[in-house]
């Protein structure tokens, strides 16, 4: 099991600009139209939040992972905290509408950059990742019920993530899964078919 506390995450106001202008949100109004203006909303934004992860491996030893015909996968959960929900409760309108994609925008950087340090574990042992698959996050219609399993063999507890009430707490938290991909089996493929053979 992996623990690892504030954790440095890239922010990019640009994306949190795609996505503002793709829900139709007007920056202008809100007094963010100028890239530097965003850039700043964003930085103040992240300067509350307290990213932390806790992740483990699956082998595949385990009865799941031998039913799937799977070398195993990555589970872990991955929160911003509570500070950036706190200071967006104060929000009314477009400016909480924003709030709430840039923290989209981190929890998804912060995901790539979890699956990173994921990769370098899984490939010291021959495997490469696959694509991370979400269990649960703010935006995802998960059921209440599911959440305390998920949570209970990754210690959440350690990074201060609950599920209580049908929901995650904090509320910018992500459970996610990765599946691991025989690099040896994809070698043996590759050299199978070599560069002019006929199919």
């Amino acid at each position: 099991m992996r623990k690892i506390k504030k954790f440095k995450i890239p922010v990019y106001a640009h994306e949190v600009q795609r996505k503002a202008r793709k829900e139709k949100i007007d920056l202008f109004s809100v007094g963010l139209a100028a890239p530097e203006h965003l850039r700043e909303f964003c930085a103040s934004l992240f300067h509350d939040c307290e990213p932390a992860t806790v992740f483990d491996h699956a082998r595949e030893d385990l009865p799941e992972m031998k039913e799937k015909g799977s070398p195993g996968r990555t589970v872990g959960v991955m929160t911003l905290g509570s500070g950036l929900e706190t200071k967006a409760a104060g929000m009314q309108g477009d400016m909480a509408r924003l709030a709430e994609i840039a923290a989209g925008v981190f929890l998804e950087t912060g995901l790539k950059v979890v699956a990173d340090l994921a990769a370098q574990e899984a490939g010291a042992e021959g495997f490469d990742l696959g694509e991370p698959e979400l269990r649960a996050a703010p935006w995802l219609d998960a059921s209440g019920a599911d959440l305390p399993s998920l949570l209970a063999p990754l210690d959440a507890a350690k990074i201060g993530v609950s599920a209580g009430n049908g929901a995650l707490s904090p509320r910018h938290t992500l459970v996610f899964s990765i599946p691991w991909l025989d690099r040896k089996k994809k070698e043996k493929e590759k050299k199978a078919v070599k560069p002019g053979d006929k199919k």
